[in-house]
């Protein structure tokens, strides 16, 4: 997996080799990914993450210390992943993004409770 930090947002990449190699959801999930790009989210917008043909895109702020609050963060963001590339959990991203507004805000915040 290669790993693209531009803004170094974490200058130690080992914090998200470790998360992804021992992610509770999928354990090997570096493994999974061809590279992880990581950058700022968009202003107003919180840590989110997105994933195509197994590149990831990781949105998140550059945290002062790693702390259990960024761990917790990361294990979240990093489980949208591991739901993804487990065909056990039947996620189909054409169905996600056909749904009217309200229904993908839901789906959304169901499946944040889930992870």
């Amino acid at each position: 997996m290669d790993i693209y930090d531009p803004n170094g947002i974490f200058p130690d990449h080992e914090i998200l080799v470790t998360m992804l190699h021992s992610h509770p959801f999928f354990p090997g999930l570096d493994d999974e990914i061809l590279s992880l790009t990581v950058g700022p989210p968009s202003k107003g917008e919180g840590p989110c993450i997105d994933i195509v043909d197994r590149s990831v895109s990781l949105k998140i702020n550059s945290p002062e210390i790693i702390d259990d609050v960024v761990r917790y963060i990361l294990l979240h963001e990093f489980g949208h992943v591991a739901d993804r590339l487990d065909p056990s959990f039947n996620y189909s991203h054409t169905e996600r993004t056909s749904l009217p507004e309200q229904k993908m805000s839901n789906f959304i915040e169901i499946w944040n409770l889930y992870i």
